[in-house]
């Protein structure tokens, strides 16, 4: 019935409906429980409480569920905003524990599904990895461009041999750049970037003149998208691997610079620290990246100095500089305090420049 009335039903009946099935909730089998994660799904209803008890039903009996609907939980959680921690743990460790049951299409399936949910399945992420570094021979194209894109969205470095992960990857490229298409070749090269490798021949294919002029001319809906992209990667090349040759076209395109509200985060400082000058605000240093707050410290972080615009950027050995950022809680994955891949890197850059950096989530 649930299923039939689907998503036009009022929100009088759904919620009607939300009653009567908590009224009878313990007697749901799991093939019931797991059904339901798709019939809200389809009704567009968000019942934390139906979903609550579902997933604990599903969480008990967990092993042996199909592969189908496991990724139909996934994609609920996904669409109806339902976010369990406990739920995504012990799918990732099922998944992870059996991992010799599920073929390569499968397990890149669950690693996109979670990224789409902003969960980092850090266990199912090393299990592939180490399958990607051993036998890199299973990867097509597609599976190499969605395990790059996923795993750069994560901001995530297997624990163990990151280096051979990423040659592996590469090597695997290499086999296709002969025939990617220009937009996937950024597509790969910028994952790579995010995650602080570099891959010789891609980027040497990239930087051509022909293609970097299509990127940023062709195709008019993604342009914006692609200068953001290319913007990234010679950042990256500049502050991590500055003896690459880059094309002169690479420097020209400059990203928007975006200011985020931090008058909150301003207040508490001003609380903490009591004078105005010992911070400064809105720090645009090289790069395009700009500093939310800035705060010099002596190197045992016991004293904090007043901070001047002129002397921002001192080498003085003995002054720390401390870098706030103030950051969406999207920023993270969920339910941790790992960033995200955009900030990660950008993190990974500051440091470079001289920052201890800091990340304060806004609520």
């Amino acid at each position: 019935m649930m299923k039939c009335i689907g998503s036009d039903a009022s929100d009088s009946l759904k919620r009607k409906i939300e009653r009567k099935v908590l009224n009878e909730v313990n007697q749901l089998t799991t093939i019931n429980a797991q059904h339901m994660f798709a019939i809200l799904d389809a009704m567009h209803y968000r019942s934390t409480p139906v979903l609550e008890a579902c997933s604990n039903k599903v969480i008990d009996n967990i092993h042996g569920t199909p592969f189908v609907w496991l990724m139909r939980i996934i994609t609920a959680c996904v669409n109806l905003e339902y976010r369990n921690a406990v739920l995504c743990d012990e799918i990732t460790n099922y998944v992870a524990s059996t991992f010799f049951m599920w073929d390569t299409k499968q397990v890149v399936q669950f690693l996109s599904a979670f990224e789409h949910l902003k969960f980092r399945p850090a266990e199912l992420i090393d299990v592939f990895a180490e399958k990607v570094t051993t036998h890199p021979e299973f990867l097509n194209l597609k599976t190499i461009l969605t395990v790059l894109w996923t795993y750069s969205r994560h901001g995530y470095v297997p624990k163990c041999q990151n280096q051979q992960f990423f040659e592996a990857l590469n090597s695997a490229l290499n086999k296709y750049l002969y025939r990617i298409s220009n937009v996937y070749l950024l597509d790969a090269v910028y994952s790579f970037c995010v995650l602080g490798y570099f891959p010789q021949l891609a980027l040497n294919q990239l930087m051509q003149e022909d293609i970097l002029d299509d990127l940023v001319k062709s195709d008019g809906m993604k342009i914006q998208k692609n200068k953001m992209m290319l913007h990234i990667v010679n950042v990256c090349l500049e502050l991590e691997s500055p003896s690459f040759t880059k094309t002169a076209a690479m420097s020209t395109w400059k990203p928007s610079i975006s200011v985020s509200d931090t008058y909150e985060v301003e207040e508490t400082l001003l609380a903490l620290l009591g004078d105005q000058s010992l911070f400064q605000s809105k720090v645009q240093v090289s790069h395009g990246y700009i500093i939310d707050f800035v705060i010099k410290m002596d190197a045992e972080q016991k004293e904090v100095f007043p901070v001047y615009k002129a002397d921002v950027l001192t080498d003085d050995s003995n002054v720390q500089r401390v870098a706030l950022l103030c950051v969406s809680m999207s920023s993270f994955c969920w339910s941790t305090k790992h960033p995200r891949g955009y900030l990660a890197m950008r993190m990974r850059h500051l440091k470079i420049l001289g920052y201890h950096v800091i990340p304060v989530r806004r609520t």
